[in-house]
């Protein structure tokens, strides 16, 4: 029968931690790694279609399609001051006050402005899983709720059509996402509306969660978020009165 002695158990139980804190650091790193490489991805990529858009291929070419719209409405701000002027294939669907979150593109590169909107949309998105991750599961640290983030919005990049599509057409779901999102989940109720209230002026139908507000009786949240949206709107007609 070995004898194994105290020392060498000790130094078997140091090297199985060490070991251990390998493999848990290196996790948490691959996260944040992997996330900083997926703009770059997506931006190369973009033209691949996930099996469950394969057949409608044909529908989504050009890539960038929806941000390219965008930025030939803005084109036809500058030349007729009215951004739906040209209201047909590819017309400026949004509110007047989506203008706002557009009209930023319209001084750079198309490349860049392309780069910008990808990692908006992909933060977006980190943010919406880091705050569901935060609330199901509250016994993680900050740093493991961010590292574990960012893999998961890696996965669901890939695993899921829709969102990748989302990013590689150019849309603004994801960011209307996040802002309903930070709203409902964060416990700032003086100034909860705010972010909803952008969300509604810069896409419509983000107002059913205002609905919901009312229904729950929640009516300080649904007033700002509405007052928000109106005053939004109200500075996009002061600045193009035009386009309304």
């Amino acid at each position: 029968m070995d004898i194994v002695s105290p020392s060498a158990e000790k130094g078997e139980a140091q090297r199985r931690a060490v070991i251990s804190n390998l493999l848990r650091y290196g996790v948490l790193a691959l996260g944040p790694a992997l996330f900083a490489c997926l703009p770059a991805v997506v931006i190369d990529s973009a033209g691949w279609h996930p099996w469950g858009y394969s057949a409608n291929s044909a529908l989504v070419d050009p890539v960038y399609i929806d941000l390219t719209a965008r930025l030939g409405n803005l084109m036809d701000l500058q030349q007729v001051g009215n951004i739906y002027a040209s209201f047909q294939y590819e017309a400026f669907t949004y509110p007047p006050g989506a203008i706002f979150l557009f009209y930023p593109l319209h001084w750079m590169d198309y490349w860049i402005a392309v780069g910008l909107w990808t990692m908006l949309s992909l933060t977006s998105l980190l943010v919406v899983v880091a705050l569901i991750l935060t609330r199901t599961q509250p016994h993680l640290r900050y740093v493991e709720v961010w590292s574990y983030s960012c893999l998961i919005s890696v996965v669901g990049v890939f695993a899921f059509p829709s969102i990748y599509e989302c990013i590689s057409l150019g849309q603004t779901g994801l960011l209307l996402l996040a802002l309903v999102t930070i709203d409902f989940f964060l416990p700032w109720k003086r100034w909860q509306g705010i972010l909803t209230g952008l969300a509604v002026a810069f896409k419509i139908y983000p107002i059913v969660f205002v609905l919901w507000w009312l229904y729950r009786r929640h009516f300080r949240a649904a007033f700002v978020s509405m007052i928000v949206a109106a005053v939004v709107s109200g500075l996009s007609f002061i600045v193009w009165p035009t386009s309304f």
